[in-house]
């Protein structure tokens, strides 16, 4: 990833020098155009670039192609494959345009985000000398005074050719990541740059790294309550489309759908995510439990089936009643019915811990609650799920103390199926034992 970094920095200056030549390289962003003084004539020159508008572009680019194809047909040289007579397709092979500087500050931004310190070093370096430098000044940047400030690049600039950063207050160590997380975290109130950032901070705040997860899960937590501090509910309701989006494109993927999982699950214990699970004809409880059963099923990772179970329990806390009982309820006790023991054990403790906290909001009559915690205390979860430890049977009796309805599949006992026994001549260390003799 550092030498792809730097391979992608390198192609982001050759491709601005190449565009510098053409109309569409005349500024689209005059009020935030940086003019300094030319030290030689004494004369201000500016370092940014303006486009026009589309028909000047569009013509330019027609005279543009017809003086190539002649250039080819006479020199006998062939045009590259890439660039055809076709205008459109010639615009999106040239130009450095806004969309690709988008596209190029997010992906240093989301690896500036992640949990490793190499990484996060090399790219906030990269981000440095690409806001920083001044010939040539990288064009189309989106809210470029506020991404500087942000970073706390606002009073540097870097001098490529000598290759030296000129800074007027303390550099940042990027590797640092009590440094690194919360001015990330300022840059994620651009708009452009929101999805890149979270997938990256996602990956931090679920890592295993302890200073790494600890820095990371602040700087999410602060920007999250400073958000609800202004009642700034769109943000919220975007940062939860935002882990959406990583379910679908990520699926089951450990890499990332643990760490989202963890982190969601701190969101929700926190209670930052409360606007979403209490606004009316919010579709984000119901994709959320729609995508962790997709995740649950098929699942064999221990780790992955605790997290699931973390976050199912915290959307006991949903406004919709039916949505509870209907379906996560079931879900939760359908994970106490796993075939994976430990899974069965620790989903009954953490429901147990929920339900002594916040029962009464989920049962109203105390009786009922009551026998409820006592079943989940007595029974041993990790036993066997039929006879002789009857955890189905148990499961069962806990649905109907809660009023669940439950699947006749899951409600269906079965024995365990006897697999055949049969032996060959290398299933134990005496066979072995017996060659080495002979």
């Amino acid at each position: 990833r550092i030498a792809a970094m730097k391979g992608l920095e390198t192609l982001t200056y050759l491709s601005v020098r190449a565009s510098l030549n053409t109309p569409h390289f005349l500024s689209r962003e005059q009020p935030s155009c940086d003019v300094y003084p030319n030290m030689s004539n004494g004369r201000k020159q500016s370092h940014c670039v303006q486009v026009p508008n589309l028909t000047g572009r569009l013509a330019f680019l027609e005279t543009d192609c017809s003086r190539k194809a002649k250039e080819s047909i006479s020199t006998m040289r062939p045009v590259h494959p890439n660039i055809v007579a076709d205008s459109k397709q010639y615009k999106d092979f040239l130009y450095f345009d806004e969309e690709l500087c988008a596209q190029v500050l997010g992906s240093f931004l989301k690896q500036l985000s992640e949990k490793l310190d190499s990484v996060r070093c090399q790219a906030g370096q990269c981000l440095e000398r690409l806001l920083t430098n001044r010939n040539p000044r990288l064009p189309f940047v989106p809210n470029r005074p506020i991404l500087l400030d942000a970073l706390g690049l606002a009073k540097h600039h870097y001098n490529r050719h000598e290759g030296n950063l000129v800074h007027h207050q303390q550099r940042v160590n990027w590797s640092n990541s009590a440094d690194t997380f919360p001015l990330v975290m300022r840059a994620v109130n651009i708009d452009d740059f929101f999805q890149d950032i979270i997938s990256g901070i996602v990956v931090s705040v679920g890592g295993l790294t302890e200073s790494v997860t600890k820095h990371s899960t602040a700087a999410l937590l602060d920007w999250v309550r400073g958000v609800k501090m202004i009642k700034a509910t769109a943000r919220i309701v975007k940062l939860g489309n935002a882990f959406l989006s990583l379910f679908h494109l990520h699926r089951k993927n450990q890499r990332v759908i643990l760490p989202l999982l963890k982190t969601i699950d701190k969101l929700l214990s926190r209670g930052c995510l409360d606007d979403l699970l209490r606004m009316k004809n919010c579709p984000f409880p119901d994709s959320l439990l729609s995508n962790i059963k997709k995740e649950a099923k098929g699942c064999m990772d221990i780790k992955r089936l605790f997290a699931i179970a973390s976050v199912s329990l915290g959307l006991l806390q949903v406004q919709d009643e039916d949505m509870v009982i209907k379906d996560v309820l079931p879900f939760i006790l359908a994970l106490l019915g796993h075939a994976y023991p430990r899974v069965r054990r620790w989903t009954a403790e953490q429901l147990y811990v929920r339900l002594l906290e916040d029962g009464s909001t989920i049962i109203s009559d105390q009786c009922r609650l009551d026998k409820a915690l006592k079943l989940l205390l007595e029974v041993l979860w990790d036993d066997h799920l039929d006879p002789p430890g009857n955890v189905r049977e148990s499961r069962n009796q806990l649905a109907n103390i809660l009023g669940v309805q439950l699947d006749e599949k899951e409600l269906l006992v079965t024995t365990t199926r006897k697999l055949p026994n049969s032996k060959d001549g290398f299933d134990c260390y005496s066979s072995l034992v017996h060659e080495a003799k002979n």
